[in-house]
């Protein structure tokens, strides 16, 4: 879309492609739950593999883009490196990188908790 799409039209096209990933995340949710429920699992897997490749199929018809030649690899990243550390001098952004690094909402502190009744249970049954 970066490429693709006129400055002009950038932020209506984001607006769109952000719905309908929205839209299609929720229709095909809703769908995969009522084939599983009325049919069996293996069907419904079929269906939304064909289904999910049938949409796919639309990246065909979009034209590629021809890469600039004189750009290398080394030099992307080294723009990337620069555009990163440019994003660190603001705290803000710093702030929300460290956010998003943070484990807090995966429940990884759920793998280190020590589960007291089993422990319990365990313990009294091997010293019976």
């Amino acid at each position: 879309m970066a490429k693709r799409i006129r400055e002009n039209k950038k932020g209506e096209a984001s607006g769109w492609y952000q719905a309908g990933n929205l839209a299609a995340t929720g229709l095909r949710g809703g769908a995969g739950l009522w084939l599983a429920t009325h049919y069996n699992l293996p069907l419904t897997g079929i269906v939304l593999c064909i289904a999910s490749l049938l949409f796919a199929m639309v990246m065909l018809l979009i034209k590629d883009i021809p890469h600039l030649k004189e750009k290398t690899m080394v030099q992307e990243i080294k723009v990337m490196g620069k555009d990163i550390l440019s994003m660190i001098k603001l705290p803000v952004a710093l702030f929300v990188m460290i956010l998003i690094i943070m484990p807090i909402g995966t429940h990884l502190w759920a793998l280190y908790r020590i589960d007291v009744q089993s422990f319990h249970r365990h313990y009294f049954f091997c010293n019976w």
